[in-house]
């Protein structure tokens, strides 16, 4: 794939830094997020744990620009996100969306989407944009359901789709929200290997989880959060009392996925 599309982003800076953002939705009186102050390096794979309404979205939603902070400093490869122009070098796939069993779209059209924020909307297709997007769903495992409609994929190979709709820019970082919620077992473990692939190939990924049974084999760094910033640290630091003060209660981890094929 094309590598020219990262080019500005700055190697000697952090690729996300926070520094006490604080954020509240209107009418609520409670923080959703307090005093957070984070930095990620490039090649990080971390993974955020906690609670549902822990925050863990929200982190997201500012670190792409879909929320604004109340206060506090974001920057993106060490530029202000207000000033933020590279946004095709970030990959975002939400929370597992729902599409209606009509939906009219191949997989190849729905990760061509990918590429609107390089070429423009009614830019059109050209050979190469062809290859990019069969390269994408090579590197998920999907090229053979080039031409299948969305609507007829599982729940599994979706998600490898919308992975493949943000792979097809490039991306030097990843963040996943919540990427294996309703995925069965086979496949959470085939998408993990598949995300820890991609950072030995050099992209950042952050992912949002509330299901802590995947992170002692496969992140480097565990972010702990509730509103505020619990834990920071290894997966094998990782104790009971943090676990008690993130969900209320103990909670056991496994090492889902360590059968990964080199």
């Amino acid at each position: 794939m094309n590598g020219n599309s990262n080019s500005q982003m700055n190697l000697g800076k952090p690729i996300v830094e926070l520094k006490h953002v604080y954020f509240r939705y209107p009418g609520n009186s409670v923080h959703a997020l307090e005093d957070i102050s984070l930095s990620f390096n490039r090649g990080e794979f971390t993974a955020i744990i906690g609670e549902n309404g822990s925050g863990k979205t929200t982190l997201f939603m500012i670190i792409v620009g879909l929320l604004k902070a109340e206060r506090g400093q974001v920057k993106l490869s060490g530029e202000d996100i207000s000033t933020f122009k590279n946004w095709h070098g970030i990959g975002y796939v939400p929370q597992r969306l729902q599409l209606s069993k009509h939906f009219p779209i191949s997989v190849s059209d729905f990760v061509t989407l990918g590429l609107q924020s390089t070429k423009g909307l009614f830019s059109k297709i050209n050979t190469l944009d062809k290859s990019r997007v069969r390269a994408a769903l090579v590197e998920v495992g999907m090229e053979k359901y080039l031409d299948r409609k969305i609507s007829d994929l599982s729940g599994g190979q979706f998600q490898r789709v919308l992975l493949a709709r943000e792979l097809v820019k490039n991306p030097k970082l990843i963040l996943l929200d919540e990427p294996t919620i309703g995925v069965d077992i086979k496949h959470q473990q085939m998408f993990c290997c598949l995300l820890s692939k991609l950072n030995k190939r050099g992209i950042t990924i952050l992912i949002v989880t509330h299901d802590i049974s995947f992170v002692s084999y496969h992140v480097g760094r565990v972010i702990g959060l509730n509103r505020s910033v619990i834990f920071d640290g290894k997966p094998d630091k990782l104790g009971v009392t943090v676990i008690k003060k993130l969900f209320g209660h103990a909670t056991e981890y496994s090492n889902i996925g360590v059968h990964c094929k080199k």
